[in-house]
């Protein structure tokens, strides 16, 4: 029941005059930074994910893009595309709020100061990775899929090899 203009009545929940827009209210949160790092070199739905499970837990989120993780790691690939092909597609995407590079891990590790929150997934908690004792938040990110930028490159791999073996035998 609605009551007379002027008279606010006494409730537990009414509907306020001076109540905040949404938006202005976000904007006015504390700045929580999430950081991940990674390659990043063939965009694929598990990484969709992963970036929008991170930015509900941030309001801020940071890539480190890595130029070439295979030379610090030879069972890494290297990349298909170069550092800014992979950037372009990354800043088209609505959850990163940006995106910074490095060649090294001590690079990156160095930028983990920065930030509130490192974003991993599931299938690192076992694991080791980079800066392990590094006292940042950890935000385990699920792993429920199936996707993998290696599983996709070696099943590109086998597709164009069947095909040139077809070509140049038959």
């Amino acid at each position: 029941e609605l009551f007379k203009m002027f008279c606010k009545p006494t409730a537990d929940l009414f509907i306020d005059d001076k109540a905040i827009n949404i938006n202005d209210w976000l904007n006015n949160l504390p700045v929580k930074k999430g950081i991940i790092g990674g390659a990043f070199d063939i965009i694929h739905p598990g990484y969709i994910r992963m970036f929008k499970e991170a930015k509900l837990r941030c309001n801020h989120l940071t890539i480190a893009l890595h130029d070439n993780p295979s030379l610090e790691r030879d069972y890494k690939l290297k990349p298909v595309l170069d550092i800014h092909e992979r950037e372009e597609i990354l800043n088209s995407i609505k959850y990163i709020d940006e995106i910074i590079f490095y060649k090294k891990e001590t690079t990156f590790i160095s930028y983990l100061d920065d930030y509130d929150i490192r974003f991993l997934g599931t299938d690192y908690k076992k694991g080791n990775y980079s800066a392990k004792n590094h006292p940042i938040e950890i935000g385990w990110i699920n792993r429920n899929h199936n996707y993998s930028t290696t599983k996709l490159k070696k099943s590109i791999f086998e597709s164009i090899s069947k095909i040139w073996y077809i070509k140049l035998y038959f």
